[in-house]
């Protein structure tokens, strides 16, 4: 029994000195990033805040404001033309399709008296497409934003 009461008053012990901590794992992750970079994001002028609070990426913006606001990118793409070198950064996004499937499978067998017959066998399946697709991309000209594009639906 007193081990007991040991155990729950460390389990008691350990919850509190989470929540005395700050430990707060509910922050938003932009709220998060913004706290790593308070010095930088408080120099920016309130709209620039607002907009990078909320996601929305402007042209004109570097790489420094947009990391603040999105993270950092899925993928990195550098593209070279003829007017020079663009950088593209590709946020993605995960979408889960899930169908029902009903085949028919026929499984050879032998029965009792060692006769080869075909037994037919109805499957239901649950199949489940993971896909990735692009939800923004957004391009960099010497480190500052050019074009923007993302998803419409």
């Amino acid at each position: 029994m007193l081990y007991c009461k040991g155990k729950i008053f460390r389990i008691l012990l350990l919850t509190c000195s989470l929540c005395a901590s700050g430990c707060n794992v509910f922050t938003p992750p932009v709220e998060r990033r913004i706290e790593r970079n308070q010095s930088t994001f408080d120099a920016y002028p309130s709209e620039v805040r607002e907009n990078l609070r909320l996601g929305q990426i402007q042209l004109g913006y570097d790489k420094e404001m947009v990391s603040i606001s999105l993270g950092q990118p899925d993928r990195r793409y550098l593209r070279l033309d003829s007017q020079g070198k663009v950088v593209i950064w590709v946020y993605l996004g995960k979408e889960v399709r899930s169908r029902h499937h009903r085949t028919t499978l026929d499984l050879p067998m032998f029965d009792h008296n060692g006769n080869r017959i075909t037994r037919r066998e109805e499957l239901e399946l649950d199949l489940y497409d993971h896909q990735e697709f692009d939800r923004r991309r957004i391009h960099f000209v010497e480190d500052k934003v050019v074009a923007l594009e993302q998803t419409m639906d």
